[in-house]
């Protein structure tokens, strides 16, 4: 249990602050995922990182014994197969890519990573792991 409040308190931190980074600096972030996509050795190098990071994620945290945990783990999942997609079809992922910086799905992915982010935070600092002892 102690590995899933590092893994939520890390994912949520990271994704709440990169959330409000996308709304602030949402232009230079649409320029640099950009850049990425265009250029091969950075698609290439950023999805293996990611689908090393995954694949760590999957080895100390495939867990399905609780909610928060199922949560948790899919994000390990929803990496993993983030990953093998980018890797495999390159180009399909990039038009999807140029779809998605487009106002208002760009705004939505924001706020949709900023809830998962505080949903995370609040699995790693304890609201929903203090009302599951409760129940025990």
């Amino acid at each position: 249990m102690f590995v899933s409040i590092i893994i939520a308190q890390t994912a949520g931190f990271f994704l709440f602050l990169s959330a409000i980074l996308m709304l602030l600096c949402s232009a230079r972030f649409k320029q640099v995922i950009i850049q990425i996509i265009s250029n091969d050795v950075a698609l290439l190098l950023s999805n293996f990182t990611s689908l090393l990071f995954a694949c760590f994620l999957l080895v100390i945290h495939s867990i399905f014994s609780s909610f928060p945990e199922v949560v948790i783990s899919l994000l390990g999942y929803i990496l993993f197969i983030k990953s093998i997609l980018w890797l495999v079809i390159p180009a399909k992922m990039a038009i999807l890519t140029k779809k998605c910086l487009a106002e208002p799905t760009y705004t939505l992915f924001a706020l949709l990573n900023m809830i998962v982010g505080i949903f995370y935070l609040s699995c790693g600092f304890g609201f929903i792991w203090i009302s599951q002892s409760n129940i025990l």
